[in-house]
């Protein structure tokens, strides 16, 4: 029999809607604690979107995933996932935006990295590349498990967090109005980003 401590709290955390951690891995949904923060062992912690839904990563490339709710009218929701493979892992930013870029088909056929908002700033003394692009997204599945992709009128909003720890990936897709709709708290999870917790 559970005690009662440990009962009552897997009944409130059920009742918030988000399920306790149980042990960090690759296949659980990020935990957060109190203030809303999420903090993995990679180093790093982030304040994600309060309409958005952790979920379990759908690969072991990924540390942590999130739902974000579809606009009204839109047939899908969008997706958040971060990505880290260590320290001089995972290429470069440009190497990275190219392929990003790469996974969208313009209608008239020119180049999504010239349709693409490139935005270089810091969070703190982290420097920080945002991307953004709209278009047919197009990519398949890079692990087991995830999923390809074939999806007019989507749009990419992605971050590259430059570390000593390596690169870190915020990628969020999904159907544009959805993604232009979660910009504000994509923006500040972006500004919310912290090293060490």
């Amino acid at each position: 029999m559970k005690p009662l401590g440990a009962s009552l709290l897997a009944l409130l955390l059920a009742a918030c809607g988000k399920p306790p951690a149980r042990g960090g891995g690759p296949a659980e949904a990020a935990p957060l604690t109190a203030a809303g923060r999420v903090s993995l062992p990679q180093g790093i912690s982030f304040v994600p979107g309060d309409a958005w839904r952790a979920k379990s990563p759908q690969s072991s490339t990924r540390l942590a995933e999130f739902v974000i709710p579809r606009s009204e009218g839109d047939g899908a929701d969008g997706e958040l996932a971060l990505f880290h493979f260590g320290t001089g892992q995972g290429g470069s930013v440009e190497l990275n935006l190219e392929r990003w870029f790469g996974q969208f088909q313009q209608p008239d056929g020119s180049s999504s990295k010239e349709k693409a908002n490139i935005e270089r700033r810091k969070v703190g003394d982290l420097p920080v590349t945002v991307a953004e692009v709209s278009g047919r997204h197009v990519s398949r599945a890079m692990a087991p498990g995830m999923r390809s992709y074939d999806e007019p009128g989507w749009r990419l909003y992605g971050a590259i967090v430059e570390t000593a720890k390596g690169p870190f990936f915020f990628k969020a897709i999904g159907p544009e109005k959805t993604i232009l709709g979660a910009r504000p708290a994509l923006e500040a999870l972006v500004d919310s980003v912290r090293l060490g917790g």
